[in-house]
């Protein structure tokens, strides 16, 4: 498998954690969530923000699936999470800002950020919050 989709599974084995909340914001069909499922053992609940089409997509091919949901910004609702995940999808965003905040709602333990050629690993509130402030 590719480096973006063993990132968050060998981050997630490194916590030995029985059970993980994980908001996917921009997750796409849950690629990312099936190679988290297939590569650990904790329990997930795994939410991903995407876009209308992308939700009705994901939805039906993850019908059985109660641990995985997918939601549009319009019809998400602030659950409590304990990771939330920024897949190399930041950059999509014209209002990056606003999508930042909504992954702070939850008061997350870890951020996790992830672009295309690097990796950023973000547990730091205070210095997130002085970005946006940018």
């Amino acid at each position: 498998a590719s480096q973006r989709l063993n990132f968050l599974p060998n981050f997630l084995s490194a916590l030995d954690l029985e059970s993980l909340k994980i908001l996917d914001i921009g997750g796409g069909f849950g690629e990312t969530y099936l190679h988290v499922k297939r590569s650990t053992k904790c329990n997930i609940r795994y939410d991903i923000i995407e876009l209308e089409k992308t939700v009705e997509a994901g939805t039906s091919i993850f019908k059985n699936n109660h641990d995985l949901n997918f939601f549009t910004l319009d019809t998400y609702s602030k659950n409590k999470y304990d990771l939330v995940y920024f897949g190399s999808s930041l950059q999509y965003f014209e209002n990056w800002r606003e999508i930042i905040k909504i992954g702070l709602v939850s008061d997350p333990k870890f951020v996790l950020v992830k672009n295309g050629r690097s990796l950023n690993l973000v547990d730091d509130k205070p210095k997130i919050k002085s970005l946006l402030a940018m």
